[in-house]
């Protein structure tokens, strides 16, 4: 990867601009490190409502926008299952790529993203958005510096609206939509690996309304080194729930304990024989995307590799086949199942 010059603004591109899409695209258009170029999506109506609201060209085609030497980075929002030939594309033109997650729906598919990351002159981020919300990367802090002590359990509960599937339409389980962001989450906080999960889930209420997936789906799983970690994921809130959803995490560790909560968009810390706080802090995908683009001007390995995106995928897709077998499933044996 060569070097930048001057601080130049990135010029970027966005290619599929449904809901996340179109935040990426608003985010680069504000962003002073970036210069968005244009946006592409299979929908040309909603490639040019956006643009036009970015200030932004609208591509006609994926192949277009990648042949311009002005686009030096993209963002692939498309549906999870639609990522891998964007992605293969935009690696194969050379492009930096912030690519949202999960980074595929199978691990064949990982894998072939993985492999063209490793061979490609632009570098792959996987948009893990919670690893940039300053109150998580507190948590983190305390963990690596030891302020928490070694953590003994973690609990992760993101509980969304049923009209989440108003628009997702039964397109993507609930594992791979939600609960990756919290397998993910622990992951990298802990720093440690998923031994073994063990999930129990529901079905019914979405399954009534045509949608073929969980409403709710509860995972326990055992890290390496001992810590235990329990993962719910569901969207069967009301409409009205404030914020669109329930979202909290909570950490205990052998010298304090830290609680995230952003219904109440905050964090609580409290430590043994210490203090008791309540900080609040900012937005994440401006985070996500200022990393995404300081990598780029920097020549630096993304923040979140295809490697890590993959081993988060392994461990939602073996919460599947734990509900489906109704037993333990170890990620690292989830091919020889």
């Amino acid at each position: 990867m060569t070097g930048r010059a001057g601080g130049a603004a990135i010029g970027v591109a966005v290619v599929g601009v449904g809901y996340m899409g179109a935040i990426h695209a608003r985010t680069y258009a504000a962003e002073p490190r970036a210069h968005l170029v244009g946006v592409f999506d299979a929908c040309p109506d909603t490639a040019r409502s956006v643009a036009d609201e970015a200030g932004a060209a609208a591509f006609a085609g994926l192949d277009e926008l990648l042949v311009r030497s002005d686009v030096e980075a993209v963002s692939i929002c498309t549906p999870d299952a639609d990522h891998v030939e964007p992605t293969l594309a935009a690696l194969a033109a050379g492009k930096h790529v912030l690519l949202e997650k999960p980074i595929a729906t199978t691990m064949a598919d990982a894998d072939r993203i993985v492999a063209a990351a490793e061979t490609s002159p632009g570098q792959l981020m996987v948009a893990q958005i919670v690893r940039f919300d300053p109150r998580y990367v507190r948590v983190k802090r305390m963990l690596d510096d030891g302020a928490l002590g070694d953590p003994i359990s973690l609990h992760a509960r993101r509980i969304t609206s049923s009209a989440s599937q108003d628009n997702l339409r039964g397109r993507v389980s609930v594992q791979l939509f939600l609960g990756i962001h919290d397998y993910d989450t622990i992951r990298w906080l802990t720093g440690r690996e998923f031994e073994q999960v063990h999930t129990e889930a529901r079905s019914g209420l979405l399954a009534a309304r045509g949608y073929a997936v969980e409403d709710v789906a509860f995972t326990v799983g055992r890290l390496d080194g001992g810590a235990v970690a329990c993962v719910e994921s569901g969207w069967v809130l009301p409409p009205e729930i404030p914020r669109g959803g329930d979202i909290k995490l909570e950490v205990i560790g052998t010298r304090g304990t830290a609680r995230v909560d952003l219904v109440e968009q905050g964090l609580a810390v409290c430590l043994t024989g210490e203090r008791y706080e309540r900080p609040s802090f900012g937005h994440a995908i401006a985070e996500e995307i200022v990393d995404f683009l300081d990598g780029i001007a920097a020549c630096r390995q993304p923040s979140v590799s295809a490697a890590e995106g993959r081993a988060s995928l392994q461990v939602a897709l073996a919460a599947i086949r734990s509900a489906d077998l109704g037993r333990p499933v170890r990620p690292d044996l989830l091919c020889q199942l």
